[in-house]
């Protein structure tokens, strides 16, 4: 098992809401954390071991594109420690488009359970893991109105270099 860390300078997620609302794409950068990974003899996620690991998000890596919206989102999502989400990878199995995680991740003081679809591909010793999450807001603790259909999209690209 190899112990790999986040580099926060080379990794980004790209947030979107869908239906396309006029909002620019909140980029966030910042992500912090390490995993636990076993690799088999061609390099690739050995799937018979788990795959370990904690991240956090802090909000003052928020830019919305905008210096008002972007200080509204901070405080909507940042709690009173300034981090908008921490979590932690729980699983992890094969799919076709690479692998799906299990994941469980604490945004505004709630606890929630999702899953993110993604790919990884190795630079020597380090791994670019790229991928896609969707999620309801609702899932989350968003409030929104009943008629109001939503999705948050997060396309996210995870540098990792062993440790």
């Amino acid at each position: 098992m190899a112990l790999y860390e986040i580099d926060p300078g080379r990794t980004t997620f790209d947030v979107r809401l869908r239906p396309g609302l006029p909002m620019p794409v909140a980029r966030v950068s910042g992500l912090t954390g390490s995993f636990e990974v076993t690799l088999d003899d061609e390099g690739e996620v050995d799937l018979r071991h788990p795959v370990v690991g904690n991240f956090a998000m802090q909000m003052n890596d928020l830019n919305m594109g905008n210096a008002v919206i972007t200080m509204a989102a901070k405080r909507f999502l940042a709690g009173d420690d300034g981090l908008a989400i921490t979590g932690g990878i729980d699983g992890i199995e094969s799919h076709p488009a690479g692998y799906q995680l299990g994941m469980t991740m604490t945004f505004r003081g709630g606890t929630h359970r999702m899953d993110a679809v993604g790919a990884m591909d190795r630079v020597g010793d380090e791994m670019l893991v790229t991928g896609r999450t969707r999620v309801n807001p609702r899932d989350i603790g968003v409030k929104l109105p009943p008629m109001v259909r939503l999705a948050m999209i997060a396309d996210w690209r995870i540098a990792l270099t062993p440790v």
